[in-house]
């Protein structure tokens, strides 16, 4: 009896330790539904989106969330950076959602879910990935594409919404390739080229008029770099 009662309590030890692993493991498919409480999410108020990280025994996963003018990856992609140290042009740098030439065809395309940009990965400066490849890094992305804008010429008029749309993007990447301590970066290049000054370095070029509404100063913002940057340590995660 003592021998069943083992084996019965064996058994709900693994089930559980199963239940536990499954309930970590993220399917990457754009969809926030793996990610449990949404206030459990950081918030980035330089790009204005929300992010998180989970991970198990292989991936480390990341969850990007941008309701608040969400068409503005539409101007450069998406880019996370990842490194052991501070944050340079030598840190692995993931871009997706962003325009690009497809590699033997050469076509162009606005925005790719079957291809996105990796730097910096194992001593290769540069290289085009398609989704599914041998480094197990894994993006997948959605975006509702509601069409807001009204028609021409009230574009830069009080005529003008704020974006209602919402970008949603999974990132898995294998821990093998992380630091235990990991400095991330979340950037959103615009198309402006700007750099870190932004709004006031575009403004000072007398190209726009001060914006006087919320459509006015999301079509700006999506015109220059936003940038955030934290630290994370994987062990606590």
């Amino acid at each position: 009896m003592k021998i069943f009662y083992k084996a019965i309590l064996s058994a709900c030890i693994i089930v559980t330790l199963i239940l536990v692993k499954g309930y970590a493991q993220i399917t990457v498919d754009a969809n926030l539904k793996d990610w449990g409480d949404s206030t459990q999410f950081k918030y980035d108020d330089q790009n204005r989106l929300w992010y998180n990280f989970k991970k198990d025994e292989q991936f480390l996963y990341i969850a990007i969330k941008k309701n608040q003018n969400a068409s503005k990856y539409q101007m450069g992609g998406v880019q996370i950076v990842l490194s052991s140290s501070n944050i340079d042009t030598n840190s692995l740098q993931i871009t997706f959602a962003q325009s690009l030439i497809i590699p033997n065809i050469n076509t162009y395309v606005k925005e790719s879910h079957d291809y996105f940009e990796i730097r910096n990965y194992k001593n290769i400066k540069k290289q085009l990935l398609a989704k599914f490849n041998e480094t197990g890094i894994f993006v997948e992305w959605s975006y509702t594409n509601i069409d807001f804008r009204p028609k021409k010429p009230a574009y830069n008029s009080d005529e003008v919404p704020a974006d209602p749309n919402i970008f949603i993007a999974e990132v898995q990447i294998p821990l093998s390739n992380l630091p235990k301590t990991l400095n991330y970066g979340f950037r959103l290049p615009g198309t402006g080229n700007l750099g870190k000054t932004g709004k006031k370095e575009l403004m000072s070029r007398n190209l726009f008029k001060p914006p006087t509404n919320i459509g006015d100063e999301e079509m700006i913002e999506r015109l220059y770099l936003t940038e955030h940057y934290g630290k994370l340590d994987l062990t606590k995660l």
